[in-house]
């Protein structure tokens, strides 16, 4: 898993929540960019869960949350996407802030984010990540996790910040949690919880998808779906990453791996609490090296380079093949047809709505597939 972690830091330039693609886009320099990193999932095989069925709920709008980044002061691109689809995104999740280990704050929410936010009637959630001397820190979120100080002191600073930044709430997002610290995170998160209520604000809490609750798979046991989701008002669930640069080639969010990962969360938490989290991102294999690559580049991509496309019924995933310089170069991505099925899962599931990792790397057909 650490060196999974570590590949997944290299390609921090064009995405990811914790998993990082790389930027197709203009880099990111200075401090922000290494901070700039938001949820991700880890990848496991599509398999059939044996979890109880799902929880049932009335049919709602649904939410789309969208995670808003800067990576740099001149970055656009995620203001872009949101002044554009603000008809359909509800809210956003501006990536703000990393803990510290004595329970103070680094990092800020963008301005114009959040005046954009204001303009648009678009809710905002201020997002905190567990980033320290390493990329989502297990000493650090342990230290915090085990000192009822800087627990109290987290809790305090990020409802301060909500209320002073007139945000609607917190996105927690911690990643690479010990294992053992499962009961003590679901005790900082009702804690957490509890003090954002008692001020009108909500918290939203970014989980690895997973297809049971498995002793054994350390980057996911910590995260107790069902005591969590007693106590958030919202889940969002990164169900993308199924495969990566890390790994073999293989969609990064076939249909079968996430309806497995939505039935199990289902089963474990209210469905109108449930986020789908849905990838704007595509991966690229090939010998010259791994990459990721946005949704929006996808076209130009196939019309530069005479890319032959295809798509597995099986996975309801497409991919893409080409030779450059006599390499093969294998891509996974996301179209009309499979954001269609995903759609199509999240009103099987009477889901919430979804989580958009990350605004900026879509184009209009992406929204008009997905939620138009």
């Amino acid at each position: 898993m650490m060196k999974q972690l570590l590949l997944l830091i290299s390609l921090a330039m064009i995405t990811a929540g914790p998993s990082v693609p790389a930027q197709t886009e203009a880099a990111p320099t200075g401090p922000a960019a290494s901070a700039a990193v938001a949820p991700t999932a880890v990848a496991s095989k599509p398999a059939a869960s044996t979890a109880a069925a799902p929880v049932q709920s009335a049919a709602k709008p649904k939410k789309v949350l969208g995670y808003y980044v800067e990576y740099y002061d001149t970055d656009r691109n995620s203001y872009r996407s949101l002044f554009a689809n603000a008809d359909v995104i509800t809210d956003i999740s501006l990536v703000s802030y990393d803990a510290k280990a004595d329970g103070s704050l680094t990092g800020s929410p963008s301005a114009t984010g959040l005046t954009t936010a204001r303009a648009k009637s678009v809710a905002s959630y201020l997002l905190v990540a567990n980033h320290g001397t390493e990329t989502f820190d297990k000493k650090l979120v342990h230290t915090i996790l085990n000192n009822p100080t800087a627990s109290a002191r987290l809790i305090d600073n990020l409802v301060a910040q909500a209320v002073k930044m007139k945000a609607n709430g917190i996105n927690l997002d911690f990643e690479n949690i010990p294992a053992d610290d499962r009961a003590k995170y679901t005790q900082l998160i009702s804690q957490l919880s509890a003090k954002l209520h008692q001020n009108k604000k909500q918290l939203v809490v970014s989980v690895p998808a997973k297809l049971s609750d498995d002793p054994n798979e350390t980057w996911t046991y910590a995260y107790d779906y069902r005591g969590i989701g007693a106590k958030s008002d919202f889940l969002q669930v990164m169900s993308y990453d199924e495969y990566g640069p890390w790994m073999e080639a293989g969609p990064v969010a076939s249909y079968p791996w996430v309806d497995s990962v939505l039935h199990f969360a289902a089963s474990q938490v209210s469905a109108d609490k449930l986020l789908m989290g849905i990838p704007s991102y595509g991966y690229e294999w090939s010998a010259a090296g791994n990459k990721a690559v946005a949704y929006k580049a996808i076209p130009e991509l196939v019309a530069n380079q005479h890319a032959q496309v295809h798509w597995n019924d099986q996975l309801k995933s497409p991919y893409l093949t080409y030779q450059k310089d006599g390499v093969l170069h294998t891509l996974w991505f996301e179209n009309e047809e499979s954001l269609s099925a995903k759609r199509a899962l999240a009103d099987k599931y009477h889901l919430a709505g979804y989580g958009i990792w990350r605004l900026g790397l879509d184009d209009p057909s992406f929204w008009d597939a997905l939620v138009r």
